[in-house]
């Protein structure tokens, strides 16, 4: 049985789109950082700040560098590691954290009420 992968990246990091695919960059911080692969536009999912793109287990990447100069294959569970998944978690290299709940007494002014 495949199990599936949902990685969360920053939308910034979709740098174009062809007939069927879409282009994503490695954020430069990272082990392969600046170079690109092509993943299957119907794997990608697109909200406003961030997107998922999805992959099994079995799915293996070819990153491209910019200039076409170097080409990496690399397998699932290393692209997982790549953006610091663990396995069986559909983590993300994106943080977001909650903020810390309000404690005390809260006042509302009162020209901000109905």
């Amino acid at each position: 049985m495949l199990l599936w992968h949902n990685v969360e990246i920053n939308e910034t990091h979709i740098k174009g789109y062809t007939d069927r695919a879409t282009i994503i960059q490695i954020p430069k911080n990272l082990e392969y950082g600046g170079m690109a692969f092509y993943h299957p536009s119907k794997l990608v999912r697109e909200n406003k700040n961030r997107s998922t793109f999805g992959f099994t287990d079995e799915w293996d990447f070819t990153l491209y560098s910019k200039n076409g100069g170097r080409k990496e294959q690399i397998g699932a569970d290393e692209m997982l590691s790549l953006f610091g998944c663990d396995e069986g978690h559909e983590a993300s290299y994106l943080k977001v954290e909650e903020p810390a709940p309000l404690s005390g007494d809260i006042t509302v002014n009162e020209d901000l009420k109905r």
